[in-house]
């Protein structure tokens, strides 16, 4: 298979697309982060899963577009304020 045919996910951390990898063959369902830092700083920018958050649990169902992409859109003004502290 080529590259440009692998799978593909968008990180839900960083918001960049990342290709499947043959580490992650037996579990690409689960993964959610394209890197180890993306997966450290998930606690910090992602909101308390236990709460219900849609986008922890992103099935892509249309049914809940509407609720994942306001939960994106909160997640990327985290992660501006987040970078102007640094």
């Amino acid at each position: 298979m080529k590259k440009s045919q692998l799978p593909s996910k968008i990180c839900l951390v960083c918001l960049r697309p990342f290709n499947w990898r043959k580490k992650w063959q037996k579990d690409w369902q689960n993964v959610k982060y394209c890197s180890k830092r993306c997966a450290g700083e998930r606690k910090a920018i992602l909101p308390n899963p236990s709460e219900g958050s849609d986008v922890e649990h992103a099935n892509l169902r249309p049914d809940k577009l509407s609720s994942i992409n306001t939960s994106i859109d909160q997640i990327m003004a985290i992660q501006t304020v987040n970078r102007s502290k640094r």
